[in-house]
This record gives structure tokens, C-alpha cells and sequence, in this order.
């Protein structure tokens, strides 16, 4: 279903409540109260409120009764839909691009999967190289370093990514997917690619025996994690 552009236009054309829906996009995918975004932006809980009913009715936001043991007023978590709020002139819809592109990818069958995964590797090692450009890390040195500038260089994409190291193996978390309307309907191909790219992404400064997908948002998962053992 495609947005009212000019009502997704006029909802986030006020600022407190273009910080909110940033502030749950980004940093609060698993779901905020009212009560949480009027003391984070020092509000009234009904000013609130009113923001987030807005942001829903614009179809930015979703929300579901918490049933986190509270009593009283019922409460409700708001969680960002996962659609892209997008303008463009005249209108574009790279969405419907990225889905018959994974159709026609599903014509390849096993051919198109090893595609994905060299795809995606290749631009991990790229993030990784202007990362390494950027830090200057040492040769040899641990994955630490590098993988935190890398991981900088995502989030500059929009992509909310930490990496964590430890003895032989990195935890890579990204608590949101760029990707979401097609990982929904194809998360075979988006998920695989997402894995190669860091597979890329580690390898290229660590030699990775193997990555694995710990968890993953498009398949119900509160956040996409993987884990990568080094040799």
C-alpha cells in the first residue's frame, strides 16, 4: 500500500515530531510508550500521545497494548511500520524494482544464491577497505578497530550496527533493516546478502572461518545478529 505523500509530508513536517519518529526508527526498534517519548522530549504525556496517534494514522508507526504487567489506563507500545518515508520528483519506486529484481534473481536458482554471495562479500570488503583507509589500522592487528570505523561508515547509510569482539570470534547486532519492505517477501535473497556482506565486512580484516545468523528481523527476530568465528 503506498503513503498519502503529502500526509506523511504534513505529519513529519513538525519537528518534535520528526525527532520522535527518528528517535523510534533508530533507536528504539523494539517499541516506546507515550510516556517514555514525553520524558525523553520533555512533553506532556498527552502532547505525546497526540504526536505518536499522527504518526500512526500517517501509517509511520503501528501500535500493540504492553502487557509488561502494568495496571490502570491501558498502554501501548509504538513501533515504527518499517516503510521508508521517501520523496521524490517526479514519483519513483525503487521498491517495486528491488522486488522484481528477486523475482527474476529466483529464476537462477542455486547460480543466483552464489551471485548474492560474492555480491554481497565484494561490498563488505569495499565498506571494509575505506574503512581501513580511514583508520589506518596495522596489519595483523585485531578486527576491533577497523570493524568500529566500518561499522561508522553503515551508519552513515542509515544502518544501526555494533560490533562486539572476543576471543576468535566477532558479534555483529543491527537493530534495524534498510531492506524491510523486500526482506519481508524475499528474505532468502536479502537475509543471504545481508550475511555475505559481513562476511566481507570481518573477513577483511580477520581471516572468518564461517558467519552465522543468530537472528533476524524479517523472519520475526528483534534484531538482525550474527556471529563470526576467526581461524
Amino acid at each position: 500500500m503506498l503513503r498519502d505523500p503529502f500526509k506523511v509530508a504534513a505529519v513529519l513536517g513538525d519537528p518534535t515530531r520528526y525527532r520522535i519518529f527518528e528517535h523510534i526508527v533508530r533507536r528504539a526498534p523494539g517499541g516506546v510508550t507515550a510516556q517514555e517519548m514525553a520524558q525523553r522530549f520533555s512533553l506532556h504525556p498527552n502532547v505525546a500521545r497526540m504526536h505518536l496517534a499522527k504518526l500512526q494514522r500517517a501509517g509511520l508507526l503501528f501500535s500493540r497494548p504492553d502487557h509488561r504487567g502494568r495496571s490502570g489506563r491501558p498502554v501501548h507500545l509504538y513501533f515504527p511500520t518499517g516503510r521508508a518515508a521517501t520523496f521524490a520528483v517526479p514519483s519513483r519506486n525503487f521498491e517495486l524494482l528491488a522486488e522484481l529484481l528477486s523475482l527474476a534473481l529466483a529464476e537462477f536458482g542455486p547460480a543466483g544464491l552464489e551471485a548474492l554471495d560474492r555480491v554481497g562479500a565484494a561490498f563488505g570488503r569495499q565498506v571494509a577497505a575505506e574503512a581501513a583507509r580511514a583508520a589506518a589500522p596495522s596489519p595483523g592487528s585485531a578486527p576491533g578497530r577497523g570493524l568500529e570505523t566500518a561499522a561508522e561508515q553503515l551508519r552513515q547509510q542509515g544502518i544501526e550496527i555494533e560490533v562486539a569482539g572476543e576471543a576468535g570470534a566477532t558479534r555483529i547486532t543491527v537493530t534495524n533493516c534498510v531492506f524491510h519492505e523486500l526482506a519481508l517477501s524475499h528474505p532468502e535473497h536479502v537475509c543471504r546478502l545481508c550475511a555475505a556482506v559481513m562476511h566481507g565486512l570481518v573477513s577483511a580484516f580477520s581471516a572468518t572461518a564461517d558467519i552465522r545468523v543468530l537472528e533476524s528481523l524479517p523472519r520475526g527476530g528483534e534484531r538482525c545478529e550474527f556471529a563470526a568465528t576467526h581461524r
